[in-house]
């Protein structure tokens, strides 16, 4: 229900449209709502479809569309001033709102316009009545499903498609695999629409972790987008160097001043990894931004890191705008039809000193982040825990281990060790270890 005394109260259809046009020349919503699936169809003024069009073309070009922009890109003025005049400012509430409406009254009028298509077929008397109209309510039906975000009813043949086209790709290049044989096999690799979160403390692995999804899917020639709301690309890069180079820290830095790898070098590496370092960004321009990218690049892969810096929503609570950025990443997965992996922060409470293994319960502090992933890996550190031996702290010196604590499929509580090159940052599974059996402090 709107508020009577809201400026959406006294909107009329043609004011609806001016309003949101005015929201994404005035207050810069188009990622807002491109994220959201907008588009010109939406629109009935053949005017405000023009607009929307040419805002489109610009953002795409890495523009952002502003009236003098518009208006070279042959808008009309008119139209363009109008809606300059007849603006709402921008809030999610509003702009999930205005949307709404704009796509209900957009359905009303291809049900219309079939309508009368059907009035005038039935008048002219050709062919039978029945066939006609069963004609025209399929077409209404393909109206309604193709306008609405609540996803198709898909059929016994729809079902029986889509089930061979996952048996089918299991193995295939669409299907992202971290080369950890014990995690693939239990997880059976990310396709797309899926969520993986990486929980851990701070300073466990978990953006080294990413990493090695990152040179995964780029084996397989695909894109990578990272969204780092923490480290700066410069420092992402550098890690990245480090064991592709077999360097440490020091010579990486040094070889870079000397202009090794050069661009050239780096580039026939990395060519499919993209990175945005802006700090604070919501999901919505996440959204956006992985689309636009999507229309260039074959982008296999979203990595967000990490969950507890994602902007937006600042009007709620911290626990309620973790659940619903975790459920907006979740949608992200779904629209853009791509595996997301997401790191998430462990509170000290949870993960104690980071040599606990993880269990569901230590996500619990994230929100609804648990019910949103369809797995979820805990990372450990066994050698942080001060009460081993020293024999298991000779062999669980730099080890990472992962455990599955969420599986779609069913199976938790798999474990992986891997030992991290401290130095140039290189993996190796050590099938042979497993987390201490001995208790463990859960704080320090």
């Amino acid at each position: 229900m709107v508020d009577p005394g809201s400026p959406l109260s006294v909107l009329t259809d043609r004011d609806l449209e001016e309003a949101v046009i005015g929201q994404i020349v005035i207050h810069k919503a188009w990622p807002f709502y491109s994220a959201l699936g907008m588009n010109a169809d939406h629109f009935w003024s053949n005017d405000h479809k023009q607009i929307i069009n040419i805002a489109s073309r610009l953002v795409s070009e890495g523009v952002s569309p502003d009236p003098v922009l518009l208006r070279k890109g042959g808008a009309s003025a008119v139209a363009i001033s109008q809606c300059l005049g007849n603006t709402v400012p921008l809030s999610e509430v509003n702009g999930k709102y205005m949307l709404d409406q704009l796509r209900e009254l957009s359905r009303a009028r291809k049900i219309y316009y079939a309508c009368q298509e059907l009035e005038q077929t039935l008048s002219l008397g050709s062919g039978s009545a029945k066939d006609v109209v069963n004609e025209h309510l399929v077409s209404v039906e393909k109206i309604v499903r193709e306008s609405t975000d609540t996803g198709v009813v898909m059929d016994a043949d729809a079902q029986h498609a889509a089930a061979l086209h996952l048996a089918k790709t299991r193995h295939s290049a669409q299907r992202v695999w971290l080369g950890l044989e014990k995690l693939d096999s239990v997880i059976d690799g990310l396709t797309s629409g899926e969520v993986l979160g990486l929980a851990a403390r701070p300073g466990i692995g978990k953006t080294l972790w990413m990493g090695r999804y990152m040179r995964s899917v780029m084996d397989y020639e695909m894109g990578a987008l990272m969204f780092s709301l923490e480290m700066p690309t410069a420092q992402i890069v550098t890690r990245l160097i480090q064991p592709e180079w077999e360097w440490n820290r020091t010579k990486a830095l040094d070889e870079m001043k000397a202009n090794k790898p050069s661009v050239e070098e780096y580039r026939e590496k990395f060519k499919n990894l993209h990175i945005c370092d802006s700090a604070g960004l919501p999901v919505a321009e996440m959204e956006s931004i992985t689309m636009r990218l999507q229309q260039r690049h074959k982008i296999g892969l979203v990595l967000i890191d990490h969950l507890g810096l994602v902007g937006g929503h600042n009007n709620l609570r911290p626990y309620e705008r973790t659940s619903v950025n975790s459920r907006e990443i979740k949608d992200l997965a779904k629209r853009c039809k791509v595996p997301v992996v997401v790191a998430l922060q462990v509170s000290r409470e949870s993960g104690g000193d980071g040599s606990v293994p993880l269990s569901l319960s230590s996500t619990r502090d994230s929100g609804v982040t648990e019910e949103v992933c369809d797995y979820l890996i805990g990372l450990h550190r066994p050698d942080r825990n001060n009460n081993l031996t020293s024999t298991q702290r000779f062999e669980f010196s730099n080890v990472v281990i992962a455990r599955v604590i969420k599986n779609r499929h069913g199976a938790v509580g798999e474990e992986v060790a891997v030992h991290i090159d401290p130095e140039t940052l290189e993996w190796d599974e050590r099938k042979d270890l497993k987390s201490p059996r001995r208790t463990v402090r859960t704080s320090s």
